[in-house]
This record gives C-alpha cells, structure tokens and sequence, in this order.
C-alpha cells in the first residue's frame, strides 16, 4: 500500500498550510485572493503526504522535506485548476471552481504561478534542487500527455486503453513525490529501484483513478457525469466490452444521447472489484 505520514502528520499539513500562505502572492492583488479562496479547502494533500512520509523515513532535512512536498502539491492543484477549466468544471472540494468564481484567465494565470512557485520550491532543496525541478518538469509534461489523451479520446476505450490513459493522467503526479524524496536522500544509484517504485505506483495509480470513475459515472447535482461527457472511465469500459449488448452500446456511445445506459449492468461491480484487486 502506499505510505501515509508516520509520525506528527496533523501538524506536518498545518505546517504545509502555513508554508502556502506564505507564498502566495499579496494579499492585496486579485491572484492573492483566488490562491486563498482556493486553498480554503486543501483537500487531502494526498501528494504532499507521500512526499512528507518518505522525506521522514529517510531521514531528509526537514524544511527541505517541507519545501519538497509544497512543490508536488502545489503542482497537483495546478492540473485541478486546468482541468476545471478544461472540463467546463463548476465546484471543486465544495465550493466554486477558482475559473467559475474568478474567470478563466484567473484560472489561468493562478495555475501557471503554482506551477513556477513548485519549481521554485523544489530548486530549495540544499543538495538536490536541479534534479528534482527536473523530475518536477517530467511528471508535469507526462501527466499533460495523459491529460490531453484522456480529453481528445472520442471513441470507447477498451480496458487496455483506459489503463493507459488513467496511468499517464494520475500516475506521474504520484511517483514524483516518492522518487524526489529519494533522489534527495541519494539514492538514485539504483536505477532498478525506481523501475519497480514506478510499475508498484503505476498500479496505485489504476487503483486511485478507478475509484474515482466509479464515484463519477453516476451525475451529482454539481457536475455531469463522465458517461455524459464521453471521457474515459473503468465502469465504461468494462460494460462496453462485455460480450452481451456490446455493439449496441458502442453505437449509443457515438451518438449525442446521454440518457444513462448502465443501470442495472454489472459493470459497477466489476469496477469495484477491480479497484479492490489493485489496491491489495
């Protein structure tokens, strides 16, 4: 399973709050005031916890280790701001999307400044700073190829494809925090180490991203459903490429209608277990 904070976790994320506060831009200029309504609510830090939890085990310095999963974070809520924007979003983490509450070019330019204060805060690091901006620049460029393909799909994937579309969107954003930590720690000696950390995370990654897709194939009263947007989900295809009605499904996928097609299928079931196979 992938590692949560061991030790002084609550006070770690009050420390991760506190760091961001710091940053953000001046409270009296507009941006300041959408980086605050948007950290609000910070979510699970879930990113900035794996960071957080290797960095300790480690042994990392730790404003280093702080800096460090500020930077993996604050590069996480910048594809959310986007992907809001892309995705014509109007609620994230209860409240109004920073583009719906702000307008698109705040949007905009809010996720551009969390993506250069993330290199600026990984370049921090006392002894490793160019290696982890580095590493900061591929997450970011690989979780954009999985994002523009998760966007531009059209047609049913099968599940080969989805796994590779929820591997590409999620997966970057998850090893990083956990290989910066040891790259940090210098332990990038052992390249064969980071091939198994990448297929174990890869993994997680299908895990986190199926259960999300469960969560979003029913509509909620905020947001339409990924069955009605046509994007990429795990419940999807796994009922399209059932042996029973599958023509006949792919043919309604193609078409405009977004009356709902799966329920009473055994396709959330599936993606259930699928989920729970692995998360083991």
């Amino acid at each position: 399973m992938i590692p949560t904070i061991i030790t002084n976790g609550s006070n770690k994320l009050v420390e991760l709050q506190a760091l961001y506060q710091r940053e953000i831009p001046d409270p009296s200029s507009s941006l300041g005031l959408a980086a605050r309504y948007h950290f609000k609510n910070p979510g699970k830090s879930f990113r900035a916890q794996l960071a957080l939890s290797t960095g300790y085990s480690l042994g990392l310095n730790p404003l280093d280790n702080l800096h460090w999963a500020a930077a993996c974070e604050l590069l996480h809520n910048a594809s959310l701001i986007h992907d809001d924007i892309s995705d014509s979003s109007t609620h994230r983490r209860g409240q109004e999307s920073v583009h719906l509450h702000f307008g698109t070019d705040m949007a905009l330019c809010l996720g551009d400044w969390m993506i250069a204060k993330a290199f600026e805060l990984g370049a921090r690091n006392t002894l490793s700073g160019g290696a982890l901006v580095a590493l900061l620049a591929q997450a970011m460029q690989e979780t954009c190829s999985g994002q523009i393909a998760d966007i531009s799909q059209r047609h049913c994937p099968d599940l080969d494809e989805w796994q590779r579309i929820a591997k590409g969107k999620t997966a970057p954003l998850l090893i990083a925090p956990i290989k910066g930590a040891a790259i940090a720690a210098n332990l990038d000696q052992r390249p064969e180490a980071f091939d198994n950390l990448e297929h174990i995370i890869g993994l997680c990654g299908l895990a986190y991203q199926g259960r999300n897709d469960i969560d979003d194939i029913i509509p909620s009263s905020l947001q339409s459903s990924d069955l009605e947007g046509r994007k990429p989900n795990l419940v999807v295809s796994l009922f399209a490429h059932q042996s029973q009605g599958c023509a006949e499904f792919v043919r309604w996928y193609a078409s405009e209608n977004t009356v709902s097609y799966l329920i009473g299928s055994g396709a959330l079931p599936r993606a259930r277990l699928f989920y729970m196979l692995t998360n083991q």
